[in-house]
């Protein structure tokens, strides 16, 4: 467990250093949920966007996926889409980079998380990436996805690492500390952001 301050002064900069913590093994592919937690206006999505963008792209370089018999595939559900940092909002252009990129938007492409979530299944992705979780109902659907050998991303409005904790326990109905080892075993990490200007970060890597 990491929990200081870490004074840095781009996006960029905070990016590189939450891969460096988060995936640092580059021998594997990772499984389980990175969650992106803070209050409006604390740069969440961004700074969970550049983190799937490095995660991806490093793990192309340095053949993560290699293991994959084609291109390793980022799929995304969100409302509107802003995760277009490979395609510049033309998903073909994912293929330049050797990925494969499924951007689904709620209401338009898919109605729900849940089937968005079916649909991924058949798609194994490298990661899969939904916008802010505001329904408490969708931390369970997240979770189970994480669960089953996906790596998941995604924010969520708290105040704390504690808050952001008890929000998932509440939501998945872990009451007994052997369900809340069953859910915390699925979680990658939490990352906190404080404001003003993302100068405070705290994170949680379960050993």
């Amino acid at each position: 467990m990491l929990n200081e301050d870490l004074h840095l002064n781009t996006i960029r900069e905070i990016c590189n250093v939450l891969l460096q913590l988060t995936f640092s093994d580059d021998s594997r592919e990772y499984q389980g949920i990175v969650v992106v937690t803070g209050s409006t206006a604390s740069a969440k999505s961004q700074i969970v966007r550049g983190l799937i963008y490095n995660y991806l792209h490093e793990g192309i370089r340095i053949q993560r996926f290699k293991s994959r018999n084609r291109r390793p595939h980022l799929v995304t559900f969100e409302d509107p889409i802003e995760c277009y940092y490979f395609a510049s909002k033309n998903p073909m252009k994912a293929q330049n980079y050797g990925l494969d990129y499924t951007p689904r938007q709620k209401g338009v492409d898919v109605d729900s998380l849940q089937t968005a979530l079916h649909d991924a299944r058949r798609q194994s992705p490298a990661a899969f990436y939904m916008g802010e979780t505001r329904v408490q109902d969708d931390w369970p659907h997240l979770m189970e996805f994480a669960g089953s050998g996906h790596l998941v991303f995604t924010t969520a409005h708290a105040g704390s690492l504690m808050e952001a904790m008890g929000a998932i326990f509440r939501a998945t109905g872990a009451i007994t500390p052997a369900q809340r080892c069953i859910y915390a075993d699925r979680i990658l990490a939490i990352i906190h952001l404080k404001r003003p200007n993302i100068r405070g970060m705290q994170v949680i890597i379960p050993s």
